[in-house]
C-alpha cells in the first residue's frame, strides 16, 4: 500500500518537496525528478528520474537503464608528452592534431579497491599516426597490458579508439589497453 509523505517536508515556490531525512526499506516511485546534495539510501527499488545534482551514484544489485549518454571532453588538440585527462569531467576524450606519441595521465581517478573504470580516447589520426604509448593514474606511471600482449600500431588518416580498463585490486592498478581502427 502506497503512503503519502506528510512530515518532514516543505513546499517551495516551484511546488517541490524538500525532505530533510528519508530512509526507505521498500520501493520508491517518483513522478518527477529527484535531486539531492546528500545520500539517497534505498534497499528497495527507486523508480523515477534522478536530477542533475547527482555527482556519484553508488548502486548495488542490477541496474536497468533504457539509455545512457556519456560526456565527451572538449577536443584535446596537439597531444604530446604528458596529457592530462581529468576523469571527474568524463571518461571519453577526443583528440585531434596529435603531435607525437604521448602519456595519458588520468587524474581524479577514485582509489576504491575492487573497482574498474573504463576510459576511451578517440584519436583522429593525421598523415602520421600516434597513440598513447604510456599511462599514468593520478600522476603515477603504470604498465599497459595491451591486447594480444603487443603494443598496437596506429593507422594514418583514420579514426581510432583506444580503450583502457583501469582495475584497482588490493591497492594495485592493472591497466588493460586495446586500439581499434575505424574508417
Amino acid at each position: 500500500m502506497a503512503q503519502t509523505l506528510i512530515e518532514p517536508y516543505s513546499l517551495d515556490s516551484s511546488n517541490s518537496y524538500t525532505i530533510t531525512n528519508l530512509t526507505v526499506t521498500g520501493n520508491i516511485t517518483v513522478a518527477g525528478n529527484v535531486t539531492s546534495s546528500n545520500n539517497i539510501v534505498a534497499s528497495g527499488t527507486l523508480t523515477g528520474t534522478l536530477g542533475t545534482a547527482f555527482t556519484n551514484a553508488n548502486l548495488s544489485g542490477y541496474t536497468t537503464q533504457a539509455q545512457t549518454a556519456e560526456v565527451v571532453s572538449t577536443a584535446i588538440t596537439g597531444a604530446t608528452s604528458i596529457v592530462t585527462h581529468d576523469t571527474s569531467t568524463g571518461t571519453t576524450f577526443y583528440h585531434t592534431s596529435i603531435a607525437s606519441n604521448f602519456t595519458a595521465n588520468f587524474t581524479n581517478v577514485p582509489t576504491t579497491n575492487n573497482r574498474t573504470i573504463s576510459v576511451a580516447l578517440i584519436l583522429v589520426q593525421g598523415s602520421t599516426p600516434y597513440y598513447p604509448n604510456a599511462v599514468q593514474i593520478n600522476g603515477t606511471p603504470q604498465t599497459i597490458k595491451w591486447a594480444n600482449a603487443l603494443a598496437p600500431t596506429p593507422t594514418a588518416s583514420r579514426v581510432e579508439l583506444v580503450t583502457f580498463s583501469l582495475i584497482y585490486m588490493s591497492s594495485t592498478w592493472t591497466v588493460i589497453g586495446q586500439l581499434g581502427t575505424y574508417g
